[in-house]
């Protein structure tokens, strides 16, 4: 990551400029170790980002897991950033989970569940991946 550069502000008129830097460093900082060490920060055809991760952790299970912490505001995070995630690289055009069902393509990841859903979700998966998160490092 030698071309990252922290985050600036012009004190002309107040805009602050997104690195890539502003968006990798608070994944790292949700994520276990484990997690960065197997996935890389460009799109490869092998593994997803860290950004994609996020992504998909929201898109299909609604909350944190499989070694991500504040998956959710994570994915409003990158949201709010996806031009950025697109200039910089981070992302991969087209998303999907384990089983091959599509979450995004052509770099559209916006949700288009409700709130209540997203909260019903959140419940109802957090016991869930637990339970599979446990089971898949007893079987390792």
């Amino acid at each position: 990551m030698s071309n990252i550069t922290s985050e600036n502000n012009n004190n002309n008129n107040n805009n602050t400029v997104t690195t890539m830097e502003t968006i990798i460093k608070p994944l790292l900082k949700n994520c276990e170790e484990w997690l960065i060490i197997c996935h890389t920060v460009h799109p490869n055809d092998k593994s997803w980002t860290i950004a994609d991760l996020f992504i998909r952790q929201f898109l299909n299970n609604c909350c944190d897991g499989f070694g991500m912490r504040n998956v959710e505001k994570m994915y409003y995070f990158l949201l709010k950033h996806k031009s950025d995630l697109i200039k910089y690289n981070l992302i991969s055009k087209n998303g999907y989970n384990n089983s091959g069902y599509p979450l995004w393509s052509d770099y559209n990841f916006e949700t288009k569940m409700s709130a209540a859903t997203i909260k019903k979700i959140q419940k109802e998966m957090a016991e869930v991946n637990n339970a599979l998160q446990i089971y898949s490092f007893t079987t390792i």
